[in-house]
Parts: C-alpha cells; structure tokens; sequence
C-alpha cells in the first residue's frame, strides 16, 4: 500500500501537479470512485516501440469530468523495445457517473479493430 501511494505521488510530482491524486485506476482496477474537485489517473501498460498506444474516446460526460494531461513513462530498465506506462489525468468537476473508454491501438490504422479495449467507471461523489 504504501509503494503505490508514493507512486501516484511520484506520477503527479512528475507530471507537474500541486495536488495528488486521490485514485488511480488501472488494468486491474477499472473503477474507482473519487470526490468532486479531486484528480484521478488512469495508468495503462504500454509499449509504443509497437506502434500501438491508448486513444481516449470523446464519448465521456465532459460536465463531470475534465481531461488535463497524457504522459508516457517509460519502464526503468530503459531497454530497446521495452514497454512503459501511459498515463491520462482527470479532473472531476461535479457528482455523477460517467465511463471513460480507452482504445490500444496504432493511430494510422483507423479501420482496423483495437488490439484492446478497456472500459473505466468513474462515480463522483
């Protein structure tokens, strides 16, 4: 518990916010529930020496919550060809409940299906 606190620390120091976040959701965790006014992040593992990287669909409710910042990290081994993670900062703005779907996919290959989709339930409270 206490290594996954200091990384959502690290992750927001690192990208440049005054405030931690309260939640991150992940692969293993598709839903979270998260006070208004709070940031949330959503960490995904990745690899864009693939050529596949996670698109975020328009499709949320964007009177709830608010798309701030997209970082790459990449893992510390640094090797060539290794993967890292993605990482998409939310703001919530009032209580509700809304869906925010992302899509691993190459960006130039619009007609194909993504290799993956994930699916994240936010409730804002």
């Amino acid at each position: 518990m206490k290594k996954a606190v200091s990384t959502i620390i690290f992750l927001c120091l690192s990208l440049n916010f005054s405030q931690a976040a309260e939640i991150c959701l992940n692969e293993e965790n598709l839903a979270g529930v998260v006070k208004t006014g709070d940031t949330f992040l959503i960490e995904v593992s990745s690899n864009p020496t693939t050529g596949y990287t996670y698109e975020k669909s328009q499709d949320y409710d964007r009177r709830l919550v608010r798309f701030l910042q997209w970082k790459y990290l990449p893992s510390e081994k640094q090797l060539l060809g290794s993967g890292g993670k993605e990482i998409f900062v939310f703001k919530t703005l009032r209580p509700g409940k809304t869906e925010i779907k992302l899509a691993y996919r190459r960006p130039w290959e619009k007609t194909e299906k993504p290799l993956k989709i994930l699916l994240f339930k936010v409730s804002i409270q």
